[in-house]
């Protein structure tokens, strides 16, 4: 695909420090739910430099959108990213990589990690396809959790919190250990998705491993 600069559609803050971008969708760019892309912003010093994310859009929608973290000390790209508005441009390279969707099973995500399971939730939602998928998010604190609305409306019950560093009544507490996952492995043929930093990925792999689990049925993608 050429990488012809799209404009910006919109900026929305989902909480404090994550926001939502949505930009238009080049023509040639093809992609599958759960991949990512690199993304360069087009001015003069910035046009080299990549940074990917995964897409939170779905193929069949007419724009890109990108669910983002911006995080104390980050990076130069993100410190320019959130000074850009509605109207500005970016370049979308080729679609890469990403968690492909193999069949039913629980999907753990850590914060902003949550970002490719939005558009295989919202495809299989489309396709009325969704089945008994469930969604582990884990967060620090309640005001850390995003789209919880969405994730509640379409998931009900299979829509799972847990916090490590508050107490609420509503959701678990805690950190993602054997002990706590062992309730959503009742069968350890279903699949594994897990996406976060490359730590918790790491860490929640082997807590399932010693839990019985097959590593041909965990699928993880850490950053």
């Amino acid at each position: 695909m050429s990488n012809k600069p799209v404009k910006i559609l919109s900026l929305e803050y989902l909480t404090q420090n994550v926001i939502k971008v949505r930009v238009e969708r080049p023509e040639t760019l093809h992609y599958n739910p759960g991949q990512a892309v690199n993304i360069s912003i087009n001015e003069p010093e910035w046009c080299e430099r990549k940074n990917a994310f995964s897409l939170t859009s779905i193929p069949e929608d007419n724009y890109l959108e990108f669910v983002i973290k911006i995080i104390e000390n980050s990076s130069q790209f993100l410190g320019k990213l959130i000074t850009l508005k509605p109207g500005d441009e970016l370049i979308i390279h080729e679609a890469f990589a990403g968690l492909p969707y193999k069949g039913e099973g629980l999907f753990i995500a850590g914060g902003v990690g949550v970002a490719p399971f939005i558009s295989m939730f919202k495809h299989l939602k489309q396709n009325n396809n969704l089945a008994n998928n469930k969604l582990l998010f884990a967060n620090r604190t309640s005001s850390d959790i995003f789209l919880f609305d969405y994730f509640k409306e379409i998931l009900g019950d299979n829509f799972i919190n847990i916090l490590s560093e508050e107490k609420h009544e509503d959701f678990h507490h805690g950190l993602l250990s054997a002990d706590f996952l062992k309730e959503f492995t009742d069968h350890t043929t279903q699949y594994y998705y897990i996406c976060g930093s490359l730590a918790m990925v790491n860490y929640v792999s082997d807590q399932l491993i010693s839990l019985g689990v097959e590593e041909k049925f965990i699928l993880k993608e850490g950053y």
